[in-house]
């Protein structure tokens, strides 16, 4: 009986001080309510520095009484005049609010244009959106410290005012500035993007030295809120098509592709003695192909987004040595068509959400590009070949008749050639000749049960394939190699309650490229690495 009231006691201790926590949220939101209605009716012409707004006067709330059997929670609350802050908002939702022009707001952002003759107009962005923020300046004491002649473009200021429905028709909101901080000055002479916008003086191989500042540029804008939205877009699809995400390693004992085309790793720790940090020769991942191979067996459906790397001597515009990979791996799949299906879907509903999210971004960028082909990659069925029916095709050309040899893997060159003949829709390419492609591909015939898919601008996106599940033929596969000292656990998946499974890995950056017709694959990437240059 003792136990059994000391438990209650303890519960209702746990009562009470629930009740506490839920009288003091209660408390502050009406004390934000009561600021915000002060802020509403105040004196607008009045303004306060930027040490006063970070030290408004307190609100004193007393600490609570410790619960105890004998007495009630209680909150005292003494109230006292609270600072009159601005409510600060980013531009997105700044264009989005109803400009009733009785709420003080703070706006802060970069200038990308600035008109100095009375009334002033600057146009300023934070990223949160593509379109800029009209802020209107008439008062000549606004600027503090300062005059009208240091607002440049790509200073970064502070903007406090209230918001007006705006008697221009290109913007809905505009802000009537009464304070205005230069928090970041931005000296014209040596900013490297100052005024330009995209003429030809910056270009995108201009472009390509700054890396840490061409992110201010628009259309660098929205090619990072587009690929942010596309990773939201594969997350939301894996989660309605039960996939689960792991993390796959990034240092990894093995070459998934075979190719050869790894980045070593070596630790300042290693010697003569002790070669390898690892004990072994280690490499950065090109693949986490093999990892999801083994979460496959035990979660039938898994997804990953990560970095891959290849050591590739290539200069081209589709190759980076770093890049971002969307790979899957799926048991329970019995043929290549399954895999297909899938892949057209992903990317299908990747294309879609990217189009009714970031609707003003891809507008701006296919209009930058003059790309035609994103309606044919969201709306048309894919186009599906074997291989042989692509060399077919190939050798009916008269540049490819007499140098395509068949046996031998498609170079970008024919990849193109391919799609262009299907009238620009993406291209399936299917059962390679298994000598081309890696030991892991499950065989038929001399045939790898594989496909590539082909699309516009950027070539082969995204290659997948059946895995072979027979553990004998994978072993021989292994020793005619030599490899199989580093795949022992690989073979263990098919020594213990092995399964046959699919998957595919597609490569992020090329996506993008696809979607948006940018023609460099460094254009997509924030900071690309490549042969012969890694800048930060």
């Amino acid at each position: 009986m003792k136990m059994l009231f000391a438990l209650n006691g303890w519960r209702l201790q746990q009562q009470q001080w629930t009740t506490i926590g839920r009288q003091l949220c209660r408390q502050l939101r009406r004390q934000r309510h009561n600021r915000q209605l002060m802020i509403a009716g105040g004196d607008s012409g009045h303004h306060y520095s930027r040490k006063q707004q970070l030290r408004p006067q307190s609100t004193c709330i007393s600490s609570p009484t410790p619960p105890s059997p004998t007495n009630k929670p209680f909150i005292q609350c003494k109230p006292s005049a609270a600072a009159i802050l601005p409510k600060r908002l980013n531009i997105k939702n700044a264009l989005i609010t109803e400009p009733s022009g009785d709420q003080l707001v703070a706006i802060s952002g970069w200038i990308r244009f600035v008109r100095k003759q009375r009334p002033v107009f600057i146009h300023i962005n934070d990223g949160s959106d593509r379109r800029n923020l009209q802020v209107v300046i008439s008062g000549k004491d606004v600027i503090k410290n300062l005059t009208i002649k240091d607002l440049h473009h790509g200073c970064c200021v502070r903007c406090v005012g209230h918001l007006m429905p705006s008697p221009g028709p290109k913007q809905p909101t505009e802000l009537l500035c009464q304070s205005l901080e230069i928090v970041g000055a931005c000296d014209p002479l040596e900013y490297p993007f100052v005024d330009k916008g995209l003429t030809h003086d910056t270009t995108a191989a201009y472009c390509r030295q700054y890396p840490h500042l061409r992110q201010r540029l628009s259309i660098y804008q929205s090619l990072a809120r587009i690929r942010s939205e596309a990773q939201n877009a594969v997350h939301m699809y894996c989660k309605q098509n039960d996939f689960i995400q792991t993390t796959a390693p990034l240092i990894t004992s093995n070459d998934c592709e075979g190719g050869g085309h790894v980045f070593s790793i070596k630790s300042p720790y290693c010697n003569q003695d002790n070669q390898y940090y690892f004990d072994r020769q280690t490499y950065l991942t090109v693949s986490s192909q093999l990892h999801l191979e083994a979460m496959a067996r035990s979660l039938s459906r898994v997804y990953t987004i990560s970095q891959c790397f290849r050591a590739e001597r290539s200069l081209s515009r589709r190759h980076l040595a770093e890049f971002l990979m969307f790979e899957a791996e799926e048991a329970f799949v019995d043929t290549v068509d399954e895999l297909m299906d899938r892949v057209e879907t992903v990317c299908k509903f990747i294309a879609y959400y990217l189009s009714n999210q970031c609707t003003d971004d891809f507008n701006y960028l296919i209009k930058e590009t003059n790309y035609e082909y994103f309606d044919n990659f969201l709306q048309k069925r894919y186009v599906r070949m074997t291989y042989n029916d692509a060399i077919d095709v190939l050798t009916k050309c008269p540049k490819y008749a007499t140098t395509l040899k068949s046996g031998h893997n498609l170079s970008a060159e024919h990849e193109r050639y391919l799609v262009d003949y299907s009238g620009n829709v993406p291209v399936f390419v299917t059962h390679f000749p298994a000598n081309v492609k890696p030991f892991y591909m499950k065989q038929s015939d001399g045939k790898a049960l594989c496909f590539d898919l082909l699309s516009p601008i950027s070539g082969e996106i995204c290659g997948g394939s059946l895995r072979e599940d027979d553990y004998k033929v994978l072993d021989n596969r292994l020793i005619d190699l030599n490899l199989k000292d580093n795949f022992d656990w690989y073979l263990d998946l098919r020594r213990f309650g092995n399964t046959i499974t699919g998957g595919f890995g597609i490569g992020f950056d090329r996506l993008i490229q696809t979607l948006t017709g940018i023609q460099n694959i460094r254009d997509v990437t924030t900071f690309p690495r490549y042969w012969h240059n890694c800048q930060l």
